[in-house]
């Protein structure tokens, strides 16, 4: 049947995410983050592009990782270190965009995938996603991109499926499952992106270019 996206996993790794500290730990986030990148993968022509580049931001992070743990540790440990050496705008000498950046871009995607998975739960079975799709996109990572962008992705939102099909192709669990698994998936994932939001809003980052 091909790779689905797998919630449970999502959950778990989120949760693991937040330490007993309220850091905001990378590498769990980095794992789990990854089935949200699969989501976008297996829309396609609706969100391929944007696949991509979560894809191209998740490998940016997870080198970073590699190449100083200490200071990657966690999202406030992250900040604290581009921000004191001021790096925040700046690569790294073997050619990375800062974490700050780049961690930024994972977090706008994030906001949409959230609002996208509530407004799923109560959607009628036979009704298209294509509505909530586009609403979520609208309210989220569409004010980041240009106006052609925007407009292909629209337009590739249309072709989306019922939320029967959806659940059926996309997602690993279950509609039973998905139902129960919608409300803590939300708050696993809300609490992350919360706390990445005060984080960046305290520090005057959240419009990094």
């Amino acid at each position: 049947m091909g790779e689905r996206v797998d919630i449970e996993v999502i959950i778990q790794k989120f949760q693991e995410a937040k330490n007993e500290d309220g850091q905001i730990l990378l590498q769990p986030f980095l794992k789990g983050y990854a089935e949200i990148i699969l989501f976008f993968d297996l829309l396609g022509t609706a969100f391929g592009f944007i696949g991509k580049d979560l894809k191209d931001k998740s490998r940016i992070m997870s080198q970073h990782l590699a190449e100083n743990p200490d200071n990657f540790t966690s999202v406030q440990s992250m900040l604290s270190y581009e921000l004191e050496n001021k790096l925040t705008k700046k690569t790294t000498s073997s050619g990375l965009l800062s974490g700050s950046r780049t961690y930024l871009r994972l977090h706008r995607a994030l906001e949409f995938f959230i609002k996208f998975i509530a407004a799923l739960r109560d959607l009628p079975m036979d009704t298209k996603i294509s509505g909530i799709a586009s609403e979520s996109y609208s309210a989220t990572i569409a004010k980041y991109h240009a106006w052609l962008i925007k407009q292909a992705g629209y337009l590739a939102i249309k072709t989306l499926p019922t939320k029967e099909v959806f659940l059926q192709r996309y997602l690993k669990q279950d509609a039973d499952r998905i139902h129960e698994l919608a409300e803590p998936v939300t708050a696993a994932m809300q609490d992350i992106f919360d706390t990445a939001q005060a984080l960046y809003a305290k520090d005057d980052l959240l419009d990094l270019p």
